[in-house]
């Protein structure tokens, strides 16, 4: 897997996939469920699904709208350690992925 460490805490890794598919993943090395209080607890989980819900120009209804029209998925996760947000749809889709992933 090809890697590229672009700053201190910045880091690409490029994993091929099935070429008609194309996917970008952030992943946030602070954050995860360990971190948390007992009290709150899936704070943080909730926090990332409430980012990738909506971006800057469209709100729940029509970002979900322009996912479903455009074949696009995206998700939230959580680990003990990090949080990260992801987006996949098609490879010819790649330059739209990337125009909305500065929109969060």
């Amino acid at each position: 897997m090809p890697y590229i460490k672009l700053s201190p805490n910045i880091h690409i890794i490029s994993q091929p996939l099935d070429r008609k598919k194309f996917q970008i993943e952030a992943t946030y090395m602070v954050g995860g469920s360990l971190l948390e209080e007992d009290r709150d607890r899936g704070r943080t989980h909730l926090l990332e699904h409430c980012i990738v819900s909506r971006t800057k120009n469209m709100d729940f209804e029509s970002f979900n709208q322009y996912q479903f029209e455009n074949n696009i998925f995206v998700n939230a996760t959580t680990s003990a350690l990090s949080m990260g947000i992801d987006a996949s749809g098609h490879a010819n889709d790649a330059n739209k992925l990337m125009q909305l992933w500065k929109c969060f």
